[in-house]
């Protein structure tokens, strides 16, 4: 019954049929991050009130019949290289240690109104360079089935959360396998689209046009999704 271990589809039809509520999957989500993410350093910027305040909002459609998409109500880590708005977005850099950006990237925007909730921001390598979950903000992410070894990168604090739990769906980006190679070392999903199949507009990111944004998941079918 442990709704943290649940696939993104089973949780999506459980939300659908009203047998649990998205405060009850966020709530989850969130009691499992403060057990367990401090020894993987998955998540680095946890919402818990915007995670919360959405969830509610959600659970207020829901119960009139309405849905804000197929994600409605699932957890989503969002990685730190990407903007999220009012949420703190550093790409693993003291130079952005306190930025907040105004707008969310592209497909940010697009999994919110599909129904997707912002949990948190996922580690990276500084700026998304480099085959390590490391910065020298935040430290090293962790592999969840040993803590000694490493999850990759430069996407390991998305395959480190869903791996531990500590989300059902999560975005990476990815130039040579920055999506590919993370997933592979924790037993996740992760794949790299064609190019500019995901919009990206312009960021501080200095590899924009060659690393695309892609889904990360447990499974097939919830990458699908």
């Amino acid at each position: 019954d442990d709704l943290c271990a649940k696939s993104a589809i089973e949780l999506a039809g459980l939300l659908r049929a009203g047998a649990v509520s998205s405060v009850q999957v966020v709530s989850a989500h969130l009691d499992r991050n403060r057990a367990v993410n401090p020894y993987v350093n998955a998540l680095v910027t946890i919402d818990e009130a915007g995670a919360m305040a959405r969830a509610e909002e959600l659970d207020a459609m829901a119960r009139g019949g309405r849905f804000a998409g197929p994600l409605h109500g699932l957890p989503l880590a969002v990685k730190d290289t990407f903007p999220t708005a009012g949420l703190r977005t550093t790409y693993g850099s003291r130079v952005f240690a306190d930025h907040v950006p105004e707008h969310d990237a592209v497909h940010v925007a697009r999994l919110r109104a599909a129904g997707a909730i912002i949990i948190g921001k996922s580690n990276a390598a500084e700026f998304a360079y480099g085959a390590q979950t490391t910065n020298p903000l935040f430290g090293t992410s962790r592999n969840p089935y040993n803590i000694s070894r490493t999850v990759s990168g430069s996407s390991g604090g998305a395959a480190a959360a869903l791996a531990a739990g500590l989300a059902v769906l999560a975005d990476g980006s990815d130039l040579g396998g920055s999506i590919r190679a993370p997933a592979g070392f924790t037993g996740v999903v992760g794949m790299r689209p064609t190019s500019r199949i995901v919009p990206l507009a312009s960021t501080a990111m200095p590899f924009d046009g060659l690393s695309v944004p892609g889904p990360m998941a447990r499974t097939v079918e919830d990458v699908r999704l």
